[in-house]
């Protein structure tokens, strides 16, 4: 009858709106894992390969339809990454499989670049959530609201060795770690994989922070310029002042100078060390080379070449780096080999800043006029780099302050 006809038009309606609803709540879903998916990558690696893709092709639909590999490497030629965002356009089915396999570890990717595909897993958006708070809320000139979020763990983290904003870092990163253990994503990771797992937060959260982190205060800035004035005069230095193996040739420094100058285009503390590290075992390599002999050079040995890498590389921020590392790489994690090639770096760089002529293998008179000739150098190309500056309309404000000041370098 009627009354049975309207029920059934009231149940259709029910139906569709019921519909209706459910497909606006997967748009909903779908757009925000798109945002997180931008968010998280925005902390990769440029050597990283498109999120876009491995998401599709860790997707159940990947393996049963093996063309939407092709047409989906098609695309991204085409496309290319002038499109910006384009290749996180993907659909929403592929965004809402929360049963979507889990990311692994196979040797091929770095961790860091895996961990970053299983933070953008549909199931990881609590992690993702947690990430984003702390992000938001950090203020390195006000840790109130980091402090409300940490509860107790910041405070746990602080002791003599490390400074408030440090403390916050390895106490949120801490944090984290306890609840990926128990999480779904990351809880069946082996011991040794899930301390690289640490390792990747660290450099996430860092890498999110870095703008605040490493923003060197005026008198760091005023360190460095000192430093690198100090360097710069001390140009006229060969081997032979520091007695270097005479096999040793111009070549072989090469190696370890361009690992020293990488660690300013590292953002996290634990990269920036691994380029100090490898310098180091470089050195030694070529200490070994040029002697002919297998054993592991001495402190001795290794130290008057680094004090050369460091001569020749004269990275314009050093000292700020050095700071940045010491102060955000987790003291526990400074022992062993990074600790002890960190200690014989600031060894060389404190030689460099206070060498006088007795510490080397040149006369005292010779030095000393090597060393006002190099000043006086100096200070001439910061005087015609200002001049310039000042031709070109640019003010020289900046090239003024790399031309004064240089008689510290004197020593």
């Amino acid at each position: 009858g009627p009354k049975l006809r309207l029920r059934l038009r009231l149940r259709r309606r029910l139906r569709l709106k019921l519909r209706l609803t459910m497909s606006r709540r997967d748009e909903l879903l779908a757009e925000a894992r798109k945002k997180r998916l931008r968010w998280v990558t925005e902390a990769q690696d440029e050597s990283a390969p498109m999120r876009g893709e491995k998401q599709l092709f860790d997707t159940e639909v990947a393996r049963t339809l093996p063309s939407t590999r092709d047409v989906f490497g098609l695309v991204s030629m085409l496309v290319g990454e002038l499109e910006g965002d384009a290749h996180f356009d993907l659909p929403e089915e592929l965004l809402l499989l929360e049963d979507a396999p889990v990311p692994e570890y196979d040797g091929r990717r770095s961790h860091y670049a895996v961990f970053l595909d299983k933070l953008t897993h549909p199931r990881a958006g609590d992690v993702v959530m947690q990430l984003e708070n702390f992000v938001k809320k950090f203020n390195i000139n006000n840790l109130v609201g980091v402090r409300e979020q940490l509860g107790g763990d910041m405070d746990e983290a602080l002791d003599v060795r490390v400074t408030p904003v440090a403390a916050a870092v390895h106490s949120f990163v801490r944090q984290v770690c306890r609840g990926l253990r128990q999480h779904s994503v990351w809880g069946r990771e082996s011991g040794a994989v899930f301390a690289e797992t640490a390792e990747s937060v660290e450099k996430f959260v860092v890498t999110k922070l870095y703008g605040q982190l490493f923003n060197p205060t005026a008198m760091q800035q005023e360190q460095d310029r000192q430093l690198l004035a100090r360097l710069q005069t001390l140009s006229f230095l060969t081997p032979v002042h520091l007695d270097l193996p005479p096999a040793l040739t111009e070549a072989d420094f090469e190696a370890p100078v361009q690992l020293l100058r990488a660690v300013e285009a590292k953002r996290s503390p634990r990269d920036k060390v691994d380029c100090i590290v490898e310098m180091n075992r470089a050195v030694q390599e070529m200490i070994q080379r040029a002697k002919g002999e297998e054993a592991q050079p001495s402190a001795d040995d290794i130290l008057p070449v680094l004090i050369y890498v460091v001569k020749l590389a004269a990275p314009p921020q050093l000292q700020s780096q050095l700071q940045f590392i010491q102060e955000f790489r987790h003291p526990d994690k400074l022992l062993s080999e990074a600790g002890y090639v960190l200690t014989c770096l600031l060894s060389a760089v404190h030689f460099l800043q206070t060498v006088r002529a007795d510490q080397l293998s040149i006369s005292r008179a010779d030095f000393e006029e090597r060393l006002r000739e190099s000043a006086q150098e100096v200070e001439g190309a910061g005087a015609a780099a200002y001049a310039a500056g000042l031709v070109l309309g640019g003010g020289g404000g900046g090239a003024a302050a790399e031309g004064e000041g240089y008689d510290d370098a004197l020593g």
